[in-house]
Formats: structure tokens, C-alpha cells, sequence
């Protein structure tokens, strides 16, 4: 896989992840959390984060989750899409032309600035393909959201070791349990 398309989904993964329902945490509970959240994964110091901010901090990452869920069957979530539509106009996305080409970037301050940034790298990640790649572990207890890094896509866990090995011992012992039946 192209690291490059693993570097520019880092922090985007990482604000997936401000919900890990393995661990029971949830990185966007109030004000405060996820301040403390931006400013330690994201470095961008300490700032000011409105209550309007942290609100669309939690329908961003529903609607990405969503959007990332839908990728391991190869589909489309249209509400997810939606919501992200709706999203690019609070966060003041807009169009940037320069030499590189065009670039999407967030004219908001504050939580909203560093949200912006994220809805632009996704969406860049959707143009250009790699979005596909972004995936939600098919483990409903886990959730993780991770970078398929396989070959042709198909990565279904976070890990092989932990929730794809756990997913496969349960196919195992159901398998074994209808052969104990007959």
C-alpha cells in the first residue's frame, strides 16, 4: 500500500478513534475532553473549542464512521454523505487553486479550522480513491477504524491477532457445534 495514502489518513483515523468501545472511551464527551483530545493528538496547543464545535465534532465522526463502515462491502452510505454535505458548509470548506492543483481547506477558526481539516482530507481521500481503504473493524464489540493495508482490500479487522483470530474461533466452534448436532 502507498504509505502516503496511510500518512494523509492519520489524523483522520485518529478522530475516528475518539470512540473506542473496546476500551469504553469516548474522546467527545464534553467541551473539555475534546479540547484536551485536539490538543494532544493533533497538536495544534491549546485552543478555545465551542460547545457548537464539539457538536459537530460528533456528527462528523458519526458520519465518517459510517461512511468508512459501508467501505468493507464496497457500498455508499447516502445519509452519511448527506450529513458531510451538510457539514462542508459549517465548516467553511472551499476550493483553493494553486500549482499543486486544487485544494480543499476550512476558512473556520478554532475546533471548526481543525474539523475542516479533517472533512477535507477525507474528502481528498474520496476523490483520489484511498477513502476506500479507511474501514471500521468488522468486530461490532470493536469498531476500530483502520488503513486496509492488504493487497486487494479486503481487510476486515483491525488486527489478525486480536479480533480476526476471535471472529475465526467463533466461526470454528459454531462450525463444530452444527457437526455435534446431526
Amino acid at each position: 500500500m502507498d504509505s502516503a495514502i496511510e500518512d494523509e489518513s492519520t489524523d483522520v483515523v485518529a478522530f475516528l478513534n475518539t470512540l473506542d468501545l473496546d476500551a469504553g472511551r469516548d474522546d467527545l464527551t464534553d467541551v473539555a475532553a475534546f479540547s484536551s483530545w485536539l490538543a494532544g493528538t493533533v497538536d495544534v496547543g491549546r485552543m478555545d473549542v465551542a460547545a457548537s464545535s464539539l457538536l459537530r465534532a460528533r456528527r462528523l465522526r458519526d458520519a465518517l464512521r459510517r461512511s468508512a463502515r459501508a467501505n468493507h462491502d464496497g457500498e455508499v452510505d447516502h445519509a452519511a454523505l448527506a450529513e458531510l454535505d451538510v457539514l462542508s458548509r459549517e465548516l467553511e470548506l472551499r476550493p483553493r487553486f494553486g500549482p499543486e492543483g486544487v485544494v480543499i481547506d476550512s476558512d473556520a477558526d478554532g475546533g471548526d479550522g481543525v474539523l475542516g481539516r479533517f472533512l477535507a482530507r477525507a474528502a481528498a481521500a474520496m476523490r483520489d480513491g484511498s477513502w476506500a481503504r479507511v474501514k471500521l473493524c468488522a468486530d461490532d464489540a470493536c469498531a476500530w477504524a483502520f488503513v486496509d493495508a492488504s493487497r486487494n482490500r479486503s481487510g476486515r479487522w483491525c488486527s489478525m491477532a486480536g479480533c480476526g483470530n476471535r471472529a475465526k474461533a467463533r466461526a470454528y466452534r459454531s462450525r463444530g457445534s452444527e457437526d455435534r448436532e446431526i
